[in-house]
């Protein structure tokens, strides 16, 4: 029960004990059993246990389906004893497999570790893990590939199909414990976005409606209103003066207060002098005057 529930690491010292028990078990049973064990040993870094008790399950005439999970606790035990190749060729045989959870799982390892060791480029492994994410879903497995890939998104410079990507990690598994460092990774990403100027490798239309499409990850205070301002002195820069207009006019109504929304006042009133609108020049120093 102990392996069982999740805490199969700190089971392992009586598993050693009892594990032997399963062998005058049913089959039905045995693999299943042996399988957790050996998942457990090689969790708790036991090479010799979890190799004894794949070397037992597959004398047990194992189904395809288990035959493939047999192969992802054999990639496991090959990665822990530093047998990389190994690894991979074990998990790769998942892959017309039968067994969807293990095929998933499969993908997922073998993409970060051939990313690790650079047999495999960004963009391929982003191919992986889309398919990947379609093979198994609703679990810790699909968080996990979903995050891994938002994270690969923004390492190829797509910025919106990571966000969109994390986002849909958020959504999915609000309630998950590490769904907090899921949008914490996405709120990251989108201020450096717009903070430290990676946007303006983007054109600005593109900018602006990522922009607008997260403007939720917008940090409050400061650091907000200054990504604010950066993008729309960037879009007055290319005539898309409406466009900085609108950032702007809400700063004023809504997020800035004294000297500092007078100052964004004047700079909002310039932009519309700029677009021929004086009428919506003066209501902006009004505005900011309030």
């Amino acid at each position: 029960n102990q392996a069982g529930s999740g805490a199969l690491a700190g089971a392992v010292p009586v598993l050693k004990e009892t594990g032997k028990l399963i062998l005058a078990y049913p089959r039905r049973i045995k693999i299943p059993l042996g399988l957790v064990i050996a998942n457990a040993a090689v969790q708790a870094g036991d090479v010799d246990l979890a190799t004894n008790y794949l070397q037992m399950i597959s004398e047990e005439d194992p189904t395809p389906k288990e035959v493939d999970q047999l192969a992802l606790v054999e990639g496991k035990v090959q990665q822990l004893v530093g047998e990389f190749d190994a690894a991979s060729e074990a998990w790769k045989s998942i892959l017309e497999g039968e067994h969807r959870p293990s095929i998933a799982d499969s993908i997922l390892r073998r993409v970060e570790l051939e990313l690790t060791s650079k047999k495999m480029k960004i963009k391929d492994a982003i191919k992986e893990l889309e398919e990947a994410r379609f093979s198994w879903r609703g679990d810790d497995l699909e968080l996990k590939l979903l995050w891994k890939l938002g994270r690969l998104y923004f390492q190829d410079e797509d910025y919106r199909n990571g966000l969109r990507t994390l986002r849909s990690a958020g959504s999915y598994f609000g309630k998950h414990p590490d769904a907090p460092k899921v949008t914490e990774d996405m709120s990251e990403a989108f201020v450096t976005l717009y903070l430290k100027d990676i946007a303006d490798g983007l054109p600005p239309v593109q900018a602006i409606g990522l922009f607008e499409e997260f403007k939720e990850l917008t940090p409050a205070g400061e650091q907000g209103d200054v990504m604010i301002q950066k993008l729309a002195d960037r879009l007055a820069q290319v005539d898309l003066l409406e466009r900085a207009a609108k950032l702007l006019m809400q700063q004023v109504d809504f997020r800035l207060e004294g000297e500092e929304k007078a100052r964004v006042g004047a700079r909002l009133a310039t932009i519309r002098l700029l677009n021929k609108q004086p009428t919506m020049a003066a209501d902006a120093i009004t505005r900011s005057d309030e």
